[in-house]
């Protein structure tokens, strides 16, 4: 397997090409879509366009996670033991394929933003950039035909789904959003137990970490990282005063799926 992703990533590296446009306009990328699912690849060709300010207004990011709650719920329920309240799949191990949490719940997503009635193509790893601080690179984005964007979306597993969500992912969105004069709704997808997690991890807290804050605090994330991270998210949020208008939020409760907002939390 793991022989198998090396050749696969050697692959697909080889198949970027960059081709800046002219006057200064946004870079275009073109590759083809991949998802992993177990060991299998799904692939969707499309073109990742980034050159003009393409958005479908048509649904609302709680609308479209609606929609995908269904496929992600049925997917969730049948994953192994620890694959969403431990680090067992998103660490190393002597193999070397322990980190399949975010790969199989990517190709998941992928799956059901492809089922979406709007939605021709899905793209992974999308490089969307207007200059600057500007820069925006989604897991996921949903294309209609016409390459219009119709959502966008990002996936945090367990061991990247705490202080970093507002800088992280929903800063960059709101950035493009204001850059692009409009986007298309956005849905982060997170993993955290709404309950006790003995096994829970807290990295990154040295100086300059996404969590240095919160050191000492693993205590207190134990008892339910759901609750905490939701909170710190809320006040991050509202400190600085984002809009949320325009995003939704899913929570991987172990085996269970959730729609919930920062707002209704803390």
């Amino acid at each position: 397997m793991a022989v198998q992703r090396r050749r696969f990533a050697a692959q697909f590296k080889a198949r970027w090409r960059w081709r800046p446009s002219r006057d200064n306009e946004p870079w275009l990328l073109l590759y083809p879509t991949f998802a992993f699912l177990g060991s299998e690849v799904y692939t969707k060709s499309s073109v990742i366009l980034g050159a003009q300010n393409m958005v479908n207004e048509n649904l609302t990011a709680n609308e479209i996670a609606k929609k995908i709650l269904p496929s992600l719920e049925a997917a969730v329920a049948i994953m192994p033991d620890g694959f969403y309240d431990s680090s067992k799949y998103t660490t190393s191990g002597a193999n070397g394929d322990n980190c399949l949490c975010h790969p199989i719940t990517l190709g998941v997503l992928f799956k059901a933003l492809s089922a979406l009635d709007k939605v021709a193509h899905v793209g992974i790893d999308v490089h969307l950039n207007r200059g600057p601080d500007k820069k925006y690179q989604p897991d996921l984005v949903g294309f209609q035909k016409e390459l219009t964007h119709v959502v966008y979306l990002d996936f945090e597993s367990p061991n990247s789904s705490d202080a970093r969500i507002p800088v992280k992912d929903v800063e960059p969105y709101l950035r493009w959003k204001q850059a692009a004069g409009g986007a298309a709704p956005y849905i982060v997808v997170t993993s955290l137990p709404d309950k006790e997690a003995p096994k829970w991890q807290l990295g990154y807290t040295a100086a300059g970490g996404y969590n240095a804050e919160h050191k000492g605090k693993k205590k207190d994330i134990i008892k339910n990282p759901f609750s905490y991270w939701s909170k710190a998210w809320r006040v991050a949020m509202e400190k600085e005063k984002l809009d949320l208008s325009t995003v939704a939020f899913i929570n991987i409760d172990v085996k269970e799926v959730k729609l919930w907002h920062p707002s209704s939390y803390g």
